[in-house]
């Protein structure tokens, strides 16, 4: 099978075995096993009992961890993405004495008899802390998190402040999506997870069949104490707050073992809005989608009380909307090939978002506050900010459709670039605009397509000469003439702003 020398070089590894060999002590052909130092199992189960079966070519999912406090290694199995509740399998052993510094991980598979073929569709390393102070999520109490809450909310209240709290440190090592046939396939010190736990005393406590979990916590990054976030910022020191918007204030933060981050601390809410506020959303959207190079990448959370809290990585050069609108001398002006680069980068991740993500996301908040820049100025987007209106109350948009009808559509230009661009470029990045703000929704392109015309893939629509109207038939009122000079009136109106009732942003 590949596997090193078990004379020179330990190894452990799981393995998915559907070829039966009674040389090597299978128990049939088609189990999961343990093996430490050889391709005789350690331990093994039947799957085929548990409802698994390796041979079905259907895509599994697997999850092994390894408690260091225990001293055990478990083992789950399944179709579904969400980890099933019982192990298939659990083995005491102790893998101080198998691991050295440093070890290898990866893959090895070899036949049986016939021919075969595996996928492996996806697998994930996660390294969490060694910090005592974080929290498995799967490990979190009742009444301990809004996230987790019992069916009656006041059974909830009573007995919530009477459970113990948990400290713990985590190493994670994840797999998802092996697909086996007539193979005996083995993934060495795959989806491990390391778990270095101190009580505090009492038992521990799972979730309650009373119980409710509004998210899947399996994929959940990890959980902060207060007590580390209030460490990182320092008390949440003003002198650390970097954003402020209507509902959270945002600090930069710096973790022992996770370097600079972005700490967004939520406005209070009372247990009756706990399910119904910006942090709920926001944390059931970044958990879901969200690996992509072009959205900020979601580290940590925190839930202590009515404290609420999201952790995020730090990205040094701020949001789009300071670097742009900077008053210093001093500041960095964005080159036009940058401000390209980001605008196809948003492009990127909104594509990501509305077509390619498992679970379909419309972001509904695109603004230069929500676009956050690295330190090469690539484009990371979030979903956070406020109304992109000028100072003077001026809808962007509405500027811009007023120099096109005037034919001075170069105007709109940021005169800090000073003339250096492409002029056919720029105008053609302006038109994009107009056409992804097309007061008819039906007009308005894909974000992929409106990416493909940036780069000149695809030819531009035509736009009309000046900003198309909308008009809008009444539905709560009658249709009597006054009614309808309202409505025809207010429509003409050059400085209201148009609305479009489908429309998927605003």
């Amino acid at each position: 099978m590949g596997l090193p020398n078990s004379d020179k070089d330990s190894y452990f590894g799981v393995e998915f075995d559907t070829s039966y060999d009674p040389s090597l002590g299978d128990i049939n052909g088609n189990h999961v096993g343990i093996d430490v130092n050889s391709v005789v199992s350690f331990a093994s189960v039947d799957v085929l009992s548990r409802g698994v079966d390796l041979k079905s070519g259907k895509i599994i999912n697997a999850w092994i961890e390894y408690r260091d406090d225990m001293k055990m290694v478990r083992v789950w199995v399944g179709y579904s993405s969400t980890r099933p509740l019982t192990p298939i399998l659990a083995s005491l052993i102790d893998l101080s004495e198998i691991f050295k510094e440093f070890m290898h991980v990866g893959f090895s598979a070899s036949n049986g008899k016939g021919s075969s073929i595996h996928f492996v569709h996806h697998w994930q390393f996660k390294t969490l802390s060694y910090s005592h102070s974080v929290s498995p999520i799967d490990d979190v109490e009742e009444g301990d998190c809004f996230l987790c809450y019992s069916s009656d909310s006041k059974a909830s209240k009573k007995n919530g402040g009477n459970l113990r709290r948990k400290n713990y440190g985590e190493i994670a090592l994840g797999i998802s999506g092996i697909t086996a046939f007539v193979v005996s396939a083995m993934a060495l010190a795959v989806m491990l997870c390391v778990i270095l736990k101190r009580k505090k005393g009492g038992v521990i406590r799972k979730i309650s069949e009373g119980q409710s979990c509004r998210f899947q916590t399996n994929k959940v990054p990890v959980r902060l104490s207060l007590s580390e976030i209030t460490s990182a910022t320092m008390g949440f020191n003003r002198d650390r707050l970097v954003g402020e918007g209507a509902s959270a204030k945002v600090y930069k933060g710096s973790l022992p073992f996770g370097g600079d981050v972005a700490v967004k601390r939520f406005e209070k809410v009372d247990d009756l809005d706990r399910l119904h506020n910006p942090f709920a959303t926001e944390f059931a959207t970044m958990v879901g989608c969200l690996r992509h190079k072009n959205l900020v990448q979601l580290k940590g959370w925190c839930c202590e009380g009515n404290e609420l809290v999201l952790v995020y990585e730090y990205l040094p050069n701020g949001s789009l909307d300071k670097v742009l609108h900077r008053n210093s001398s001093s500041s960095v002006v964005l080159s036009w090939n940058q401000r390209v680069n980001i605008i196809l980068g948003v492009a990127a991740a909104l594509t990501y978002l509305h077509e390619e993500c498992e679970r379909q996301i419309i972001h509904r908040d695109v603004k230069t506050c929500n676009i956050m820049l690295d330190s090469d100025f690539n484009a990371k987007l979030v979903a956070t900010g406020r109304k992109p209106v000028g100072e003077d109350g001026t809808l962007v948009g509405d500027y811009v459709w007023n120099l096109w009808k005037k034919n001075r559509l170069i105007d709109a230009a940021d005169p800090k670039l000073m003339g250096n661009f492409d002029v056919i470029e720029m105008e053609r990045m302006l038109l994009v605009g107009l056409v992804c703000v097309h007061p008819d929704y039906e007009k308005r392109p894909r974000v992929k397509d409106a990416a493909r015309m940036i780069k000149k893939e695809v030819p531009l629509p035509l736009l009309p000469t000046t900003k198309p109207r909308v008009r809008i038939r009444p539905i709560c009122c009658n249709d009597s003439p006054e009614s309808q000079k309202f409505v025809d009136d207010w429509v003409s109106n050059d400085e209201a702003p148009y609305l479009t009732p489908r429309s998927q942003f605003n």
